[in-house]
């Protein structure tokens, strides 16, 4: 989405570039939004409004419930200009969401940038997870894959046995990231669609997985990063091709 719309534009003020950013988010998805704010747009905006107040006030604490002297006045009062001058244009609501969900979609361009033999798979994802950071896929592959190091990840899914070995062709789809932002800290939930290509003795399959990430997040210097991601599988199953 545009830097602009995250900032807000001038002409419009804060409704304006709220509605920019739900419409650049949500484009595909308004069936989606009109099941969460029956209300529409106008439900929306109250919602986002709402919780922005709430951090606007949540980034005053503990000051602001310590209002009784003078001394807890000027405290309170340069500390919230500490907070504005950090934050300068950018609007912590709208910045954070879009650069999370940027790395759900980058962790699938991981994947499916890489075919045909080119395993580089780390070329996207270092800039989606913490150097640390570690990967629950037990309820795929047992307990041998809970919490390893996400580097491991790749090496169990694309060595030359490993588990995306047999398949021919493959495109990770990540839908849109629930997000609770906690200061430098957050919690993102994420639907996905991963759909693979394989043949058995000329016999062509599409094997479909559905799930969830369940990912712990961490702002560092670079950026917002995945610190430790679960997946959660709905369903998969394999289905022959016509």
């Amino acid at each position: 989405m545009p830097a602009q719309h995250a900032h807000g534009r001038a002409e419009g003020g804060f409704s304006a570039a709220v509605e920019d950013g739900v419409d650049a988010l949500a484009a595909g998805q308004v069936q989606h939004r009109h099941h969460y704010f029956p209300g529409g747009k106008e439900e929306l905006l109250l919602a986002v409004a709402a919780r922005e107040a709430e951090r606007v006030l949540e980034d005053q604490e503990p000051h602001l419930s310590g209002l009784r002297t003078w001394s807890a006045w000027r405290a309170w009062r340069d500390a919230v200009l500490r907070r504005y001058e950090q934050q300068g244009v950018n609007c912590p609501l709208g910045e954070d969401r879009i650069e999370i969900q940027d790395l759900m979609v980058r962790y699938g361009l991981g994947q499916d940038l890489h075919e045909d033999g080119d395993n580089d798979v780390l070329e996207q994802w270092d800039s989606v997870f913490a150097p640390e950071a570690r990967v629950d896929y037990s309820v795929a592959g047992g307990a041998q894959l809970k919490d390893i190091p996400f580097r491991d990840l790749v090496e169990v899914m694309r060595a030359p046995d490993g588990s995306m070995s047999g398949l021919l062709k493959w495109q990770h789809f990540q839908g849109f990231s629930t997000v609770d932002i906690d200061g430098d800290r957050a919690v993102a939930r994420t639907q996905h669609l991963h759909t693979h290509k394989g043949d058995t003795d000329g016999q062509g399959w599409n094997l479909i997985q559905t799930g969830f990430f369940v990912d712990r997040l961490e702002r560092r210097t670079e950026g917002w990063r995945i610190v430790h991601r679960t997946l959660e599988i709905i369903w998969m199953d394999t289905f022959a091709t016509v």
